[in-house]
């Protein structure tokens, strides 16, 4: 697999609200140069020494990855290269970005290596790890995904984890479990998981109109995990619930086929916010070009929406964070930040240089894990709580 070099742009853009805002200032902060990582995917979180850190999805000493911290000055340390243990058992290409736990440690998540089964799913890199991480990159591998031949636990984890009120971690895998289309799972400190619940697919629980796979997991004060998906009846994304009970209920559908709902956040105000990406054709913005929204209650209303504008034009944003001037004003004032490509990638991937280790995984081929007989879960329509 030949990966491209895009050049990523992170900027700031303030929602048009009833409120005065300060003028922002962009810096570039840091230049990744390969060797000290390449492609980050995900968004930076601040640890307990006010220092940034995120994942680098190829690159490092290895070309798989790596974790670095970076002050807020743009001193940038590497302190871990994934791949550094025989085999990649410590995991490789990290899409997500870590979550800072209460311990002061970081826990993240790799798509590949582990010491996973090995099955046709899991040919020879593994199926993806769960890590934890110290300030000063003490490695930990706490769990290997497809640790059973039928991959019943899920594999391919792309999302970041959450650590949960009861001060476990969530996250999700995009294939794998009982009906084959990925999992919600919870993992302790330890490394202990358990299978919260399993995804169908259209081809495996046939007639299925349900939520497919997790964009993204955050909690509610109650405990219920509230995520953003693809499925729905449109095929278009979905919002739903997964009680505590592990209860999939179905919140709201996105009707426009390329709506792709992105993470949500939870506000001050206990109501969730959002974006979507909208319609668009190539890098040209269709009709819309996204929107962000707020779920409150089980209902969906538009806060504001992106113009149809030509290329070059930033599209939704693909993350939000809140922002507040004083207590009461957090559910009015949204900052959008985003990590979007500034300048088109002069060369496809399958034309571009080639990374000296990155490897994907052909799964094409390979439709369905599990050898058993799905059923379809049961998705009801009502209110979240």
């Amino acid at each position: 697999m030949k990966i491209s070099r895009c050049i990523l742009s992170i900027f700031v853009f303030c929602v048009a609200l009833p409120l005065t805002l300060p003028a922002q200032t962009f810096n570039s902060l840091y230049n990744f140069a390969g060797t000290d990582g390449q492609s980050p995917q995900g968004p930076l979180v601040q640890g307990f020494d006010g220092n940034l850190y995120g994942t680098t999805l190829s690159g490092g000493a290895n070309g798989v990855g790596s974790i670095f911290k970076i002050s807020p000055s743009g001193q940038l340390t590497t302190i871990y290269s994934f791949c550094s243990r025989p085999h990649c058992v410590d995991g490789d290409l990290p899409y997500a970005g870590l979550v800072l736990a209460t311990n002061g440690n970081f826990y993240g998540t790799t798509y590949q290596g582990g010491q996973s089964v090995v099955t046709k799913t899991c040919p020879t890199y593994g199926c993806g790890t769960v890590f934890e991480v110290s300030p000063t990159g003490a490695f930990k591998s706490l769990y290997s995904f497809c640790a059973a031949s039928d991959c019943s636990d899920g594999l391919d984890p792309t999302i970041g984890l959450i650590q949960g009120i009861d001060g476990n971690f969530y996250g999700a895998t995009t294939r794998g479990g009982p009906n084959s289309g990925g999992t919600v799972v919870e993992i302790t400190p330890g490394g202990k998981l358990t299978t919260l619940y399993s995804f169908c697919t259209p081809q495996a629980c046939n007639p299925y109109d349900g939520p497919v796979g997790a964009i993204s997991l955050v909690q509610n004060r109650s405990g219920a995990l509230f995520a953003t998906g693809g499925g729905g009846p449109s095929n278009a994304g979905t919002i739903y619930e997964l009680t505590p009970a592990n209860k999939l209920i179905s919140g709201y559908s996105f009707s426009h086929p390329e709506s792709g709902p992105n993470a949500l956040i939870l506000g001050a105000d206990g109501d969730f916010y959002g974006s979507s990406q909208g319609g668009y054709v190539g890098n040209l913005c269709a009709a819309e070009c996204g929107e962000i929204f707020r779920f409150a209650q089980g209902e969906f209303s538009v806060l504001a929406k992106f113009s149809a504008r030509p290329l070059l034009v930033p599209m939704a944003p693909t993350h939000l964070a809140l922002w507040r001037r004083g207590m009461t004003e957090t559910s009015t004032a949204l900052r959008a930040m985003a990590a979007i490509t500034a300048t088109p990638c002069s060369a496809s991937m399958a034309d571009a240089a080639p990374s000296s280790k990155l490897r994907l995984r052909d799964n094409s081929a390979d439709s369905s894990v599990s050898a058993r007989k799905p059923t379809a879960p049961t998705v009801q329509n009502r209110k979240a709580d």
